[in-house]
């Protein structure tokens, strides 16, 4: 087993024969809501998306959510 966490244009990657990555047309943003006195989410996944567009949150504790949100980009 080998592990490779050394970015994007990763050595082992290239030691592996694997291509250059490439853009392939998305963009995201990812983050962390601090709710310091609880927050009132359901405790499931929550996903919405669209034409070109994703979107979501995730409860992970009773004061942290995880969200993100994904969309169609011509450039990075």
């Amino acid at each position: 087993v080998l592990i490779g966490c050394d970015g994007a244009r990763s050595s082992v990657a290239k030691w592996m024969g694997f291509s250059n990555p490439s853009y392939v047309g998305h963009s995201a943003y990812r983050g962390l809501g601090m709710y310091p006195n609880g927050q009132l989410f359901n405790p499931k996944v929550h996903y919405i998306y669209g034409r070109g567009l994703r979107a979501g949150y995730v409860p992970l504790s009773p004061m942290k959510v995880y969200w993100f949100i994904c969309f169609n980009s011509p450039s990075p």
